[in-house]
């Protein structure tokens, strides 16, 4: 009997290696099953949100306090510029500051007056961060001034004003905004220009 070249190849797996592997694929399977039915993680498997899983955005101090700044400025420019348009991205849609911006814009657009402050930040700190509420202390020096259209000044003097706010910051749609504010301490100083 002639025996076949061992170097020419075999057509298809022989049963024996076909039977394993069908096997160790049975084995593989009946493994990932009861691993997901006891609540664990296939290995690899990729990890889809749950429905009832809530994002965490919290926020560390340090992250509070430079997003509470990126907003005073927002909010800041909101006035200067007369843009109604920033407060939305400002403030959160019950906070009762949001209607207060829009109608003091509106006021200052009727009366042609442009709002021009100097603003300097003395300190900043957060006095409270917890998942729903942020409380930033803000001490700040601030000099009122406003203008007519044509650059005139229309205060007579300056006031400058020392004050200490907490500005509460609630989250809306997974951004932190402004929701309200408190006046610690007001002192004015008068300067003459």
């Amino acid at each position: 009997m002639d025996r076949p070249d061992s170097s020419s190849p075999q057509p298809g797996a022989s049963p024996i290696k076909a039977f394993l592997i069908i096997l160790a694929l049975i084995i593989l399977t009946t493994a990932v099953f009861l691993m997901t039915a006891n609540g664990e993680e296939p290995p690899n498997a990729t990890r889809s949100p749950s429905a009832d899983s809530t994002p965490d955005f919290s926020l560390t101090d340090e992250e509070a306090i430079a997003r509470f700044e990126e907003l005073d400025e927002l909010a800041t420019r909101a006035i200067v510029e007369r843009d109604e348009t920033l407060v939305p991205l400002v403030a959160t849609s019950d906070s009762p500051l949001r209607n207060q911006a829009r109608a003091d814009i509106r006021q200052l657009k009727r009366d042609g007056v442009l709002f021009k402050p100097l603003l300097t930040t003395l300190e900043i700190e957060v006095i409270q961060n917890v998942p729903a509420e942020i409380v930033v202390r803000q001490v700040v020096r601030e000099t009122p001034r406003f203008f007519d259209e044509s650059g005139e000044a229309v205060s007579a003097g300056r006031k400058t004003l020392l004050e200490t706010i907490d500005w509460t910051l609630h989250q809306e749609t997974g951004t932190w905004k402004i929701f309200d504010s408190s006046v610690v301490s007001s002192r004015a100083e008068r300067r003459n220009s």
